[in-house]
C-alpha cells in the first residue's frame, strides 16, 4: 500500500528518518537518496520497511562487532546500544541472536569476569550484574557461585590496611563495617572480618 513521505530528516551521520503517514523508517542517507525519497513522494510502505530491515541488519552487525571488540559486554548493554541507535525492534532481536550464536556476547562469561574483578558480596554483585544488563539466569548462577565466606581472609587484609591505622578503634570498626555493608556482605561475614582485622 502506498504511503506519503511526510518528512526526511537526518538523525545521525549517514542516516535519515523517513516519516510516513503510518510511522517512520530509519534508512542510510544514500539509500534514501537513491530511492528519491522526499516529502510528498508516494512509496510502498511495506517494501520500504523490508528494505530498511535489510539495511539496518547489516549496519547493526557491523556496529555490534565494533562495540564488542572494545570490551566484554552483556546482552543487555548491547541491546541498549542498538536501540539507542534507532534500529527497529526486529533488527535488534536479530542482531542479538546473531551475536549470541557467534559467541560475541555471553552473559555468563561477562558475569564471571565482572565478579572476578570486584570485591562484592552476593547481594551487591547480583544488583550490579542486573544493572549492567546481565540476564537474570546468568546473574543468579554467578551469584550462587560467589563465596562470601571464602573472602574473609582477603577482606581482613584490606580492612586492616584501610582502617587499621585509625587511632580510634570504634571509628575504625564503624567505617570498616559500613564499607563492607555497602559491598553487599552479610552481617556474619562482616563480624568475622572485623574480629580478625581490628
Amino acid at each position: 500500500m502506498d504511503e506519503e513521505v511526510l518528512s526526511v530528516s537526518e538523525v545521525r551521520r549517514g542516516w535519515v528518518l523517513v516519516s510516513l503517514g503510518d510511522g517512520s523508517v530509519l534508512l542510510p542517507s544514500q539509500a534514501a537518496e537513491a530511492m528519491n525519497l522526499r516529502p510528498g513522494f508516494l512509496v510502498d510502505g511495506e517494501a520500504l520497511h523490508r528494505e530498511a530491515v535489510r539495511l539496518q541488519a547489516a549496519d547493526a552487525r557491523r556496529y555490534a562487532n565494533r562495540y564488542l571488540a572494545m570490551a566484554e559486554r552483556s546482552t543487555g548493554r548491547l541491546e541498549a546500544k542498538l536501540r539507542q541507535r534507532g534500529y527497529m525492534p526486529e533488527v535488534v532481536r536479530g542482531c542479538l541472536e546473531w551475536a549470541r550464536e557467534y559467541g560475541l556476547v555471553d552473559d555468563l562469561r561477562y558475569a564471571r569476569a565482572f565478579a572476578a574483578g570486584r570485591l562484592l558480596g552476593r547481594s551487591a554483585l547480583r544488583a550490579r550484574l542486573r544493572k549492567n544488563g546481565v540476564a537474570e539466569e546468568a546473574a543468579a548462577e554467578v551469584t550462587a557461585e560467589a563465596d562470601d565466606a571464602g573472602r574473609v581472609e582477603e577482606l581482613t587484609k584490606i580492612v586492616r590496611r584501610k582502617y587499621g591505622t585509625l587511632g580510634d578503634r570504634e571509628k575504625a570498626l564503624r567505617r570498616a563495617a559500613g564499607w563492607l555493608a555497602r559491598r553487599g556482605y552479610p552481617p556474619s561475614v562482616i563480624a568475622r572480618v572485623l574480629e580478625r582485622a581490628l
